[in-house]
């Protein structure tokens, strides 16, 4: 297989990227393989982000240069909408940068602290990776920790510099006056031996980062996502800070070809919007890259089948734990809608009733708890509650 796979280097957000295009379909039909998957998972087009404000204020426009600036060139206005507004509710949302030949669809979770955000994040990615052919991937994941953790990696990191100062090329010395994980890039590429001896940001996470990076290696294995934990994983430019991830293939050398090359990478950017005075909001993304076979505009949403299925999903663990849910319908290919589980339960049955969606299916904590998901025919007002395992039998009994 991966002595089929064609390496191209993307130079994405400022930065190089080794990635496997080959093996993806056309830039249209992966998108649109994407586009639908994302909307099952509760991602939003990032044009009804946009539309929900009609106007965009100067505030909003000097945002989205701003971050542009700090997080690449693949940054969405609609990420600029959100952070303008008086009061932000969690929001999930999609987009699309196109750059010449290649394009990053990018998934954003705005307003979610926990590392759920990043758990969301990550098993929408695979779903996308693997309807779209991709076999063997693995999740690599590491963490820097909060701005605490940093500036205890730093201070060490530092001192083990100043000892070693005339080992440091020059490109690493002018590093070294930017910041540290820039310098600890530069030895991990450039300077092996020094790389080794020298200390890792993992090993001075304050307890805080260590709950948050267990929270989400639990809710990866809830999930079912291969990860690996990796120590080498350096952050790409200042992009992300706390948790960050790429998705490779697992490694498998075939005629001398290493196929562990990049399909996705992601984190957290809560610094930088610390950075930009916005510091009390959360946000975190990835970006999966492909390569285009059309200059149209890419990000135009398709049309999607009416819903036949209403999912709520009532906190945010139980949103996590309804993932197993969304595939089973997704693979049922069962048309749905979804919020994020922000309203109240009677409120997003009004909702259910009006757009005539024949069906609701509701999770809980209970029900999360349970493996079990309520089926409440809104006509009919009946419900059964349902175990997951038996609930594809259960699908094609009703009809769905």
């Amino acid at each position: 297989m991966c002595g089929q796979d064609r390496v191209r280097v993307l130079s994405l957000n400022g930065m190089k990227i080794k990635t496997i295009t080959a093996t993806l379909p056309s830039g249209d039909q992966f998108l649109r393989r994407a586009m639908r998957i994302a909307l099952y998972y509760g991602f939003i087009p990032a044009e009804k982000v946009l539309d929900r404000t009609k106007k965009r204020g100067v505030d909003a426009r000097n945002l989205e240069s701003i971050l542009r600036a700090a997080l690449g060139t693949s940054a969405s206005p609609a990420l600029a909408t959100l952070l303008d507004r008086s009061e932000l509710t969690p929001t999930m949302f999609y987009h699309v940068h196109s750059s010449g030949g290649t394009f990053s669809f990018g998934l954003e979770v705005v307003g979610i602290s926990q590392s759920l955000a990043e758990a969301l994040l990550i098993k929408t990615a695979l779903a996308i990776l693997g309807e779209a052919g991709i076999s063997e991937l693995c999740v690599r994941v590491n963490s820097v920790g909060d701005r605490d953790s940093i500036n205890r990696f730093s201070r060490e990191f530092q001192i083990y510099l100043r000892k070693h100062i005339e080992e440091i090329p020059p490109r690493g010395q002018e590093l070294m006056k930017k910041d540290s994980l820039a310098i600890f890039g530069f030895l991990y590429k450039r300077c092996r031996e020094l790389y080794e001896g020298a200390p890792k940001p993992m090993e001075f996470l304050s307890e805080a980062s260590r709950r948050h990076l267990r929270e989400m290696l639990e809710y990866l294995e809830t999930t079912g996502s291969p990860y690996e934990v990796d120590n080498d994983l350096v952050p790409s430019n200042s992009f992300y800070s706390q948790t960050f991830f790429e998705i490779r293939r697992r490694e498998n050398f075939e005629a001398g070809v290493p196929s562990r090359l990049i399909f996705a990478h992601g984190g957290r950017y809560d610094d930088v919007l610390r950075r930009i005075g916005r510091g009390t909001i959360s946000g975190a993304r990835i970006l999966i890259f492909a390569e285009s076979d059309h200059t149209r505009d890419l990000s135009s949403p398709k049309t999607s089948p009416k819903p036949k299925v209403y999912f709520i999903q009532l906190g945010l663990d139980a949103r996590l734990r309804s993932l197993t849910i969304l595939d089973v319908l997704r693979k049922a290919h069962v048309p749905l809608t979804q919020s994020l589980g922000t309203e109240t339960l009677s409120g997003q049955l009004s909702v259910a009733e009006r757009l005539a969606i024949p069906y609701a299916m509701i999770m809980g904590q209970k029900e999360a708890l349970e493996n079990t998901v309520i089926v409440r025919n809104l006509s009919s007002r009946r419900q059964d509650t349902i175990p997951i395992a038996i609930l594809p039998s259960y699908i094609k009994q009703i009809g769905l």
